[in-house]
């Protein structure tokens, strides 16, 4: 999801920031901690702009398999972790996955 699909109340941003240190990601991590703390955002199927993709943006970087991308990826993962057991918001379905989706993070983040 791209971050300008979706409309948030200014409000929604009270205590609620990007995490400054990921390169990718970033979107995804923050709305998913919104979300999850009961907040909403607005999607409409109107048009509004188009999101081009390169081979030297972030995403494209990261579909080339820029390390700095994956690991900013696995520090999402981490954050998200974090902030379901710090809501005890932690299921075991999101446990699993979690889980299964940062096998390779993980593997690549903690590599040397």
């Amino acid at each position: 999801m791209a971050s300008c699909t979706v409309f948030w109340r200014k409000s929604c941003f009270n205590g609620n920031r990007f995490l400054e240190d990921l390169s990718y990601a970033e979107e995804w991590e923050l709305y998913t901690r919104m979300v999850s703390s009961g907040l909403s955002g607005v999607m409409i199927s109107n048009v509004l702009y188009y999101n081009r993709k390169h081979a030297e943006s972030n995403t494209g970087k990261y579909c080339a398999g820029d390390l700095k991308m994956k690991r900013a990826k696995a520090r999402a993962i981490l954050s998200l972790w974090n902030h379901f057991i710090e809501s005890k918001l932690m299921t075991f379905k999101l446990k699993r996955y979690l889980i299964n989706m940062s096998y390779s993070f993980f593997r690549i983040y903690f590599s040397k």
